[in-house]
């Protein structure tokens, strides 16, 4: 990058100003990568106060701003070294039985839809849109799909869509949930990592790790039913049974558990032993029964929470701030 010496004064005030925007974004776990643009869009709305002789707008297309832009980029590659360009994925994972064998795989939160000119997209929410997808490229390591007979792919991928619908459902009613608390905000991602964890440990094969994965389940949803009980301003208990939480809800909210969304997972004693390896070994078909009937549940569960507002018809058109040229390809591009 080129340096601008006439530019000296915004440098030193962005000197000034960088760590204290940066501190903000560590504070609400923004992602290294995302940083530097979430500097820019600060920089425009809160350090631009007024214009004279010019729309705030054209000012982004100004030398001296492009100027900005490659300091603050400049400032975090200088900060964080390697680091930024490591890039944490956003999105959830499923899990699907090929051969009897577990495979992971990618769960778009949103689906990248058509373009829109050369510098804008369409991304959809919706889960009807799951069928104009290419699902089959969503998977980490895939088996040779060419030896899979034509017939098994179509049962193969029915399996996949109905996963990812679930998943995605999951993601978006836990998004979208009214967290006021930060403690609340956190329980959300735990519930999220917990998801990843399960669906890592069976495709693992390790059978510590498969057995691990009904703990990891079944926190998942203890932890949906507290989010549902702290949203009411109830006390939440500090124990892991699933019925008497499902109890309280019933008994002291107006929402409704029913019995059978948390009957496979209602012996906490289970899972806790699971927890801790004292659990018998677990076998792949058992652990992949055990997750498609934990998708169900926690998607019954994480839709009876109160939300802020709905999104699971929506699309939204994105286009690149002014200081990008283009849309970043995506990732199967």
């Amino acid at each position: 990058m080129t340096t601008h010496p006439e530019f000296a004064d915004i440098y030193e005030f962005l000197e000034y100003q960088l760590p204290i925007f940066d501190e903000t974004f560590a504070d609400q776990s923004v992602p290294l990568k995302d940083r530097p643009d979430a500097a820019v869009a600060l920089f425009v709305d809160f350090c631009i106060i007024e214009t004279k002789g010019c729309d705030k707008k054209d000012i982004l297309k100004m030398s001296w701003f492009s100027a900005v832009v490659e300091k603050i980029e400049r400032w975090y590659i200088e900060r964080y070294g390697a680091a930024m360009k490591s890039k944490i994925s956003q999105d959830s994972r499923g899990l699907v039985l090929i051969y009897n064998t577990p495979f992971e795989f990618i769960v778009p939160f949103m689906l990248a839809g058509e373009m829109d000119g050369p510098n804008r997209r369409w991304f959809h929410f919706s889960n009807d849109r799951l069928k104009d997808q290419n699902i089959m490229t969503w998977f980490q390591s895939p088996p040779n799909l060419s030896k899979i007979d034509k017939e098994a792919l179509v049962a193969i991928r029915e399996d996949m869509v109905d996963v990812a619908s679930d998943t995605r459902t999951i993601h978006i009613n836990l998004l979208t949930a009214d967290l006021n608390q930060t403690e609340l905000r956190r329980a959300r991602s735990i519930i999220l990592d917990n998801l990843t964890r399960a669906v890592r440990d069976i495709a693992s094969l390790e059978e510590s790790r498969v057995s691990t994965a009904y703990w990891e389940m079944h926190f998942a949803l203890e932890q949906a039913l507290k989010l549902i009980i702290a949203q009411y301003g109830l006390s939440i208990p500090r124990h892991h049974d699933l019925a008497a939480l499902a109890n309280t809800i019933n008994e002291e909210t107006e929402k409704s558990i029913d019995g059978d969304t948390i009957r496979l997972f209602s012996c906490h004693k289970k899972a806790i032993k699971h927890r801790y390896g004292e659990a018998p070994p677990m076998s792949i078909r058992e652990a992949h029964l055990n997750y498609r009937n934990m998708l169900v549940s926690l998607r019954n569960v994480s839709t009876a929470l109160k939300r802020r507002f709905v999104v699971n018809n929506g699309s939204i058109l994105l286009q690149p701030p002014p200081w990008k040229r283009k849309l970043p390809p995506l990732s199967s591009e």
